[in-house]
């Protein structure tokens, strides 16, 4: 979810898509076309409402970060540790976002980013990983 809602801040419809579909599936959100718009009012638990505004603040204005945020999480139960976690996930979206962009890899079909989603499910970036050495041995 949260590499979702930064790929679509950064205008990676690749990503976002894709990570979008996984939410969808891991959520139980697949009604939603666009479930990260408006955290405020997206159809998600209010426990994750925090977690984006806070992956937000990484990914536009890292130095508006405040301890509120960090306390808005962890009023949920979640670890303290989420909050690198959160951090991890933003700059890996940053750098993919950006990859992504300047090679101009255009979005999946519907039916292929459903295959992708399912694949990241099942085998996480492994599987990516060997989808790109088997087309790269043929």
């Amino acid at each position: 979810m949260i590499f979702a809602y930064i790929s679509g801040l950064n205008g990676c419809q690749y990503c976002k898509n894709i990570h979008a579909e996984i939410s969808k599936k891991l959520l139980r959100d697949a009604n939603d076309e666009q479930p990260l718009l408006d955290i405020e009012n997206a159809g998600i638990e209010e426990k994750y409402k925090p977690i984006l505004k806070l992956a937000h603040k990484v990914n536009v204005d890292i130095k508006s970060i405040v301890d509120e945020d960090v306390d808005q999480i962890l009023q949920y139960g979640f670890d303290e540790r989420v909050i690198s976690e959160i951090i991890s996930i933003c700059g890996a979206a940053q750098f993919m976002n950006t990859v992504v962009v300047a090679h101009q890899i255009k979005p999946l079909d519907d039916i292929q980013n459903i295959g992708s989603a399912k694949m990241m499910i099942e085998k996480g970036y492994d599987g990516l990983a060997e989808y790109m050495i088997s087309k790269r041995n043929k």
